[in-house]
């Protein structure tokens, strides 16, 4: 019972950084004109973000609380809630960010589908404007933050699974 109240306020604290982290990213970088948008080169730096996150936390958390054994379940378990606290920090702050800073930027999103749809030979024009209208009907503050949410509680498990195995207690071999 211990160990499960220490892994939930470990994660949930340097879940709360990583999504602080992630928002100051997207934040600087509205300073600096850029508008964000899920996917774009911000996303991909958040994303690396994690996964350096991930491994400093991980280790850091299996060197203090299980110095002689630490396994990839439990690693992975580890990762899985700091990707979830980290996206949900993130979440509040997108729907802040497309809410109150930049309002714009779901227009931009909606731009960005419209190029992305429109390179496609598979669909007509019509398609790609049937496409736009459903978007601009459905897309709100509320369903961005949602979005991302999803967006980096995926991309947290994919990278745990793999940064788990860097995580746990390395093989020790007996001689």
């Amino acid at each position: 019972m211990q160990h499960n109240n220490t892994l939930t306020k470990y994660t949930m604290t340097y879940g709360l950084y990583l999504g602080l982290a992630f928002s100051l990213s997207v934040f600087l970088m509205h300073l600096f004109g850029t508008v964000h948008s899920p996917g774009d080169e911000i996303g991909l730096f958040n994303a690396l973000l994690l996964s350096f996150g991930m491994l400093i936390f991980g280790r850091k958390y299996r060197d203090t609380y299980f110095p002689n054994e630490f396994v990839y379940r439990q690693a992975f378990g580890f990762t899985v809630l700091l990707s979830l606290f980290a996206a949900f920090i993130y979440a509040v702050f997108s729907y802040w960010y497309f809410a109150i800073l930049e309002p714009k930027g779901i227009e931009y999103f909606i731009d960005q589908m419209r190029l992305a749809y429109s390179a496609k030979d598979n669909l007509t024009a019509e398609q790609v404007e049937a496409l736009v209208v459903l978007y601009k009907n459905a897309l709100t503050p509320g369903l961005m933050a949602f979005i991302v949410f999803m967006y980096h509680t995926f991309v947290g498990v994919m990278f745990g699974l793999l940064m788990s195995v860097f995580i746990k207690t390395p093989l020790r071999l007996e001689k």
